[in-house]
């Protein structure tokens, strides 16, 4: 699942209201709120907007303030392909909505 820290979701205007719940993850327990957010991902004349869950970090540390897009509700719905060599990523839809 999708991961932002809670300042930049207050930025973006994230609904925050729902129940906080103990997530452990790479930095331990932490306190978290799942929410959404659109995604746009637009190159020429492909254009998607995805409406990924996304979990809202509240971390213990102000120093912690990491966003991942996740496989759940985003890269799921993509063909990926990474081109180490020519540092390329390759996104194609996979048809899932």
């Amino acid at each position: 699942m999708s991961a932002i820290d809670y300042r930049r979701a207050e930025k973006l205007g994230m609904d925050l209201s729902g129940p906080k719940v103990s997530t452990y993850g790479v930095a331990g327990n932490i306190d978290s709120v799942i929410s959404n957010l659109d995604i746009e991902v637009a190159r020429g004349h492909e254009r998607y907007t995805i409406n990924v869950p996304i979990r809202v970090l509240y971390p213990k540390s102000e120093t912690l303030s990491h966003t991942i897009i996740g496989r759940k509700g985003f890269f799921d719905r993509f063909r990926i392909t990474f081109d180490e060599a020519n540092q390329k990523v390759t996104m194609k839809s996979n048809g899932q909505d």
